[in-house]
């Protein structure tokens, strides 16, 4: 097996790699990109809740209140745990 194809075997390298391909940095010449992974189709991106350790948080709830919902956070790319983010 090739090198490369051992580095997705880990489930974030292959969150990273699928993220930079929604990106369009994989996809030279698309219009619009897929959307991101969400396997447990929670509306929430599977690689923002790894970042931030977020997989078990419901998106209506404002779990650093903010004010800002779980689903606004993770639109923003800010910590949802982290109220000044």
């Amino acid at each position: 097996m090739k090198k490369w194809l051992l580095c997705l075997r880990s489930p974030a390298a292959f969150l990273l790699l699928h993220t930079l391909i929604c990106l369009g940095l994989g996809a030279a010449g698309a219009a619009t990109p897929p959307p991101a992974l969400d396997v447990n189709g929670d509306r929430i991106p599977d690689i923002w809740a790894l970042r931030y350790q977020a997989g078990t948080l419901s998106p209506a709830a404002d779990s650093d209140g903010d004010g800002a919902s779980n689903a606004s956070e993770s639109s923003a790319g800010t910590d949802p745990l982290a109220a000044g983010s």
